[in-house]
């Protein structure tokens, strides 16, 4: 049922939806990543790994090679994936008890590291880790020299000059209670009231519709709904893959 409605919802449009792929908390070559880079081809659908300065290692540039630089692509998760929430805060690197000016020093540097070292594949993206930032360093990504910011959830549809643009992610399919897959229901139903947002007006209708991953993380039943999606999304008119600096443009 859940998927029929998904079906409906895309007779409503007139050109295909727009989608793209995030997949976070990459450091290395392992054999959950070489699964995902595997549907990355297959199926054509590039992936923005969010990588961790500061615990980048020498293995991931698997990425790099021939077959899997097509489809691979690298933003910023952070640096180094640590919590500096205060007491009864929730999991935050990028503020809590994190001084400003040693944040956006350590941004900086992990930003710097990422450029050189995946030059093309870089893309400047910043990812925070668990989707979240302190709203005083917010007003700072643009003197940083990032180009966007992407959080979990629809974008502002009102954006300041002194405010990064947003390229979120709107589909978790894990469910960090059980940690475990979220289900179809949850997954292509978010997908099907997402598009149906964008279609009435309600949320920016500019922002591609973005699938969140942890490669990590996954249990058989995530990997064999990614299966299932990019098949499903390969054999139909209406979904369309965004990849590269054309995300930067939306």
């Amino acid at each position: 049922m859940i998927w029929s409605a998904l079906e409906e919802e895309l007779q409503h449009w007139q050109t295909p939806a727009e989608l793209w792929w995030r997949d976070d908390d990459a450091t290395s070559d392992t054999t959950a990543l070489q699964q995902l880079l595997a549907l990355a081809q297959q199926f054509q659908v590039p992936v923005h790994l969010a990588v961790i300065p500061q615990q980048l290692q020498s293995s991931l540039d698997c990425i790099r090679e021939p077959a899997n630089q097509p489809y691979s692509y690298v933003l910023q998760h952070g640096i180094n994936h640590q919590s500096h929430a205060t007491e009864g805060m929730r999991k935050i690197e990028l503020g809590g008890s994190y001084p400003l000016n040693t944040l956006c020093n350590d941004l900086s540097a992990g930003r710097q590291r990422l450029a050189q070292h995946f030059e093309t594949q870089y893309l400047d993206m910043l990812v925070p880790p668990w989707n979240r930032l302190s709203e005083d360093l917010v007003s700072q990504l643009n003197v940083l020299g990032y180009e966007k910011l992407s959080v979990l959830g629809p974008r502002p549809t009102v954006n300041t000059k002194q405010q990064i643009s947003q390229l979120n992610v709107h589909l978790d399919i894990i469910n960090w209670k059980n940690r475990q897959f979220a289900g179809d229901d949850s997954v292509i139903g978010k997908l099907t009231e997402h598009l149906k947002l964008k279609r009435t007006g309600q949320i920016d209708i500019t922002e591609p519709c973005g699938l969140m991953t942890h490669h990590l993380d996954h249990d058989p039943a995530c990997w064999d709904f990614l299966q299932r999606f990019f098949t499903w999304c390969h054999e139909h008119e209406k979904a369309q893959w965004l990849a590269g600096p054309d995300l930067l443009n939306r």
